[in-house]
């Protein structure tokens, strides 16, 4: 059983590390093309919440916070069983 638990939670940070590797590609693509949509760059820059996410360089951890929330569930439950027994 534990070595079930850290598979997934391996497979979690694994999951982690990729999405935030795909976040920067998908950051310098985006920004090389509109580089190119003057108007549309400064529309989007002129709105504060696209600004924000425009200006965003790494997405916070605090955004996977379900990710390992739901790898520590089943570890919790099974010290609750041990604990109970």
């Amino acid at each position: 059983m534990v070595i079930g638990l850290a598979a997934v939670f391996t497979i979690a940070i694994i999951f982690i590390v990729r999405y935030s590797l795909f976040w920067k590609l998908h950051r310098i693509a985006r920004n090389r093309w509109l580089q190119g949509q003057t108007e549309l760059r400064a529309a989007l820059f002129a709105d504060a919440g696209c600004k924000k996410y425009l200006e965003m360089e790494q997405i916070p951890l605090i955004s996977f916070a379900p990710v390992v929330i739901i790898n520590v569930l089943p570890a919790l439950a099974a010290l609750v069983l041990w604990w109970t027994e």
